[in-house]
């Protein structure tokens, strides 16, 4: 008997227990990197907002407030001998956000040249190029798809200029 009026006691312990891990949890993932920004950082928007999140994460940062994205690409490509760094259009190409997902600890690192030169990062590069020859694919059809919508709104408004006379 005094074993089942125990037991409710015990389940109430660990639903605490439970609840607190997750509050803790969730307080942990909330911090400094938002969704967005690791969605960033794994290519799932355009390359623009891709480098627009990321640069304004990087920011966030006190070491890099003062950060200039052009002039970061004017200069640092260049120390690069790899094409797939030397012609990167997207901040992750050489900016790297690792996640334990058991711990929630974010990493940030970078692909250095002096690595890069020295080619250890080769999977990384053949997998990258694949995903940049995608990303222009994609990019050059929804340009043709715009360009052709424009180029029929120019032709049906001629359509009409022409039937008005």
């Amino acid at each position: 008997m005094d074993v089942n009026r125990n037991c409710p006691g015990t389940y109430r312990g660990l639903l605490k227990v439970i609840v607190a891990l997750m509050l803790g949890a969730l307080l942990l993932v909330s911090g400094c990197t938002s969704w967005k920004v690791i969605k960033a950082f794994d290519g799932e928007y355009t390359s623009e907002e891709n480098n627009r999140l990321i640069g304004d994460y990087c920011q966030t940062c006190h070491i890099h407030k003062a950060f200039a994205p052009g002039e970061h690409l004017d200069k640092i490509p260049q120390k690069y001998k790899r094409k797939v760094f030397r012609y990167a259009t997207e901040c992750r190409t050489c900016h790297i956000l690792d996640r334990n997902w058991f711990t929630e600890d974010i990493t940030r690192t970078t692909r250095k040249p002096r690595d890069a030169n020295k080619g250890m990062y080769r999977d990384f590069e053949i997998e990258a190029l694949k995903d940049q020859k995608e990303r222009l694919t994609k990019e050059d059809q929804e340009e043709r798809k715009k360009a052709s919508e424009e180029l029929k709104k120019i032709e049906d408004k001629d359509d009409k200029f022409l039937g008005l006379f």
